[in-house]
Order: structure tokens, then C-alpha cells, then sequence
């Protein structure tokens, strides 16, 4: 459903109208879930109208869990809460593992209302070949206005100065993170209209023998407060071939 690609159908203009002519956005207004930065092969995409069974919960802090609401869903009628414990600190979140991707760009993306207690949000891809372990990881941090990616030596650099987003009312932010598995590194990272590149960067590599080959695709987000927060999170999708 990549947007201003061939698509195959009809293009020729006809006396009143015009022909379909991209079928990425005729995907839109019929309420496709996948609108934000149409590239990439769908493998998984839920936006929680059924419940979020689908995901299994991961979290640190007492009390910490998922939660459904349908307060403010961006798409569809419901979206999860991440809620999570009372200390500075701890987090909440979800995992998806899907059987080995094909090899090249791989695509996480989800979107958050940011609010103002929010510490970060990260994203982690691992990617486990059977007898590696690569894991990639970037963060939104909210109160510097920064993204950045966890390196192959264990720092942080800094790859994008966004600022702040603005936070509450409904206002959905969209995180998307691609890395490429063949040539071992990462490619971009965009948040909302900026993207920001990476391909300087490889992940953290570790030996862990696997019998099935896997790739597993977290989110969660991190209380700055000795409070616990509800962050709404809607949209989370996992794509292969990505351009990469």
C-alpha cells in the first residue's frame, strides 16, 4: 500500500472523472490502519478494537499494566492505555515476536499522545538469526526533545532534536523506527514530519543460539514522575521491505 507507487489499476481519464489512480490513498478515508508513512510490506498491525490479546504485556513498577479505553482512539473505536507503576522510572509497554522477517528493512511504528510526565518512549527491534542476537533500540525523550538510538558500543547518540511535542488533548504523535537486517544496522527514524537518519549506526550484537529464528517488536513507555502515568497508545504495526 506504498503511496505514490504503481499500483496497476486504471489511470486514464475519462469524460467527468478521473480513474483510480493510487491505491495507498484510496486506503485512507476506507480506514486502513496503515496511513502514516506508507512503505514497507504489512506483517502485523493492530489498533486494539478487539482488546489487545494479540501483544503480551511487559512492564516494571508495582501496578504497571495495559489498559483499553476508548476515550481518545485514532483509529477505530478503542486503544490501549500504557499505565504505569508510581516511581520514577518505571514502565509499561507490550512485545509482538513474529517468525524471521525477510532479510532487509524492517519497520516498527506506533502512535502516542505524549504527555507532560512522560519520560520517554522507546522502541526496541531484536532480531535473533539462530545463533545472534542484534538488538536495536531509540528512544523519544520527551522533556529534552530528542531521539536517540542505542549503539553497537553501548552509547547514545543523539540523531534528532525535534523539541518537545506538544502533549495532551488528542493529538496523536507517529514513531516509526527501520533498520536493515541484511546489512546490520539502522536505517531511519521518523517522528511525525521529520525523519532522521541512522545508517551510521550498527545494533548490539550478542551470541544467543535459538532454534526458530525470530524477530521480536517492543514498545513502552517510562514515568518521569514518582507517579503513575496513562499514556494513549493506538496504531502499532511491524513491516518488512522496507526501503532501505
Amino acid at each position: 500500500m506504498a503511496h505514490g507507487t504503481p499500483d496497476w489499476c486504471v489511470t486514464a481519464s475519462k469524460k467527468t472523472i478521473y480513474s483510480l489512480h493510487d491505491m495507498g490513498e484510496l486506503a485512507v478515508p476506507l480506514g486502513a490502519i496503515h496511513v502514516h508513512y506508507r512503505r514497507g510490506d504489512i506483517v502485523f498491525a493492530d489498533r486494539f478494537d478487539g482488546g489487545y490479546g494479540k501483544v503480551s504485556h511487559i512492564g516494571a513498577g508495582v501496578g504497571n499494566e495495559i489498559r483499553l479505553s476508548c476515550e481518545t482512539p485514532l483509529a477505530g473505536g478503542k486503544h490501549l492505555l500504557f499505565h504505569t507503576g508510581p516511581t520514577a522510572g518505571d514502565h509499561a509497554g507490550f512485545v509482538k515476536v513474529v517468525p524471521y522477517l525477510a532479510v532487509g528493512g524492517i519497520g516498527v511504528e506506533c502512535s502516542f499522545i505524549p504527555i507532560d510526565d512522560l519520560s520517554l518512549l522507546q522502541i526496541t527491534i531484536v532480531v535473533y538469526d539462530g545463533a545472534k542476537k542484534r538488538m536495536h533500540r531509540i528512544e523519544y525523550v520527551h522533556a529534552a526533545g530528542i531521539v536517540q538510538i542505542l549503539d553497537s558500543g553501548g552509547g547514545w547518540p543523539v540523531i534528532g532534536t525535534p523539541g518537545t511535542l506538544r502533549t495532551g488533548y488528542t493529538l496523536y504523535s507517529t514513531i516509526k523506527a527501520v533498520v536493515d537486517t541484511d546489512k546490520r544496522k539502522y536505517v531511519r527514524v521518523i517522528l511525525n514530519d521529520k525523519t532522521y537518519l541512522a545508517s551510521g549506526y550498527g545494533p548490539q550484537v550478542t551470541d544467543e543460539l535459538v532454534i526458530r529464528p525470530s524477530v521480536s517488536a517492543q514498545v513502552f513507555v517510562v514515568t518521569a514522575i514518582n507517579a503513575a502515568i496513562d499514556v494513549p497508545i493506538d496504531r502499532f504495526i511491524i513491516t518488512q521491505n522496507e526501503p532501505t
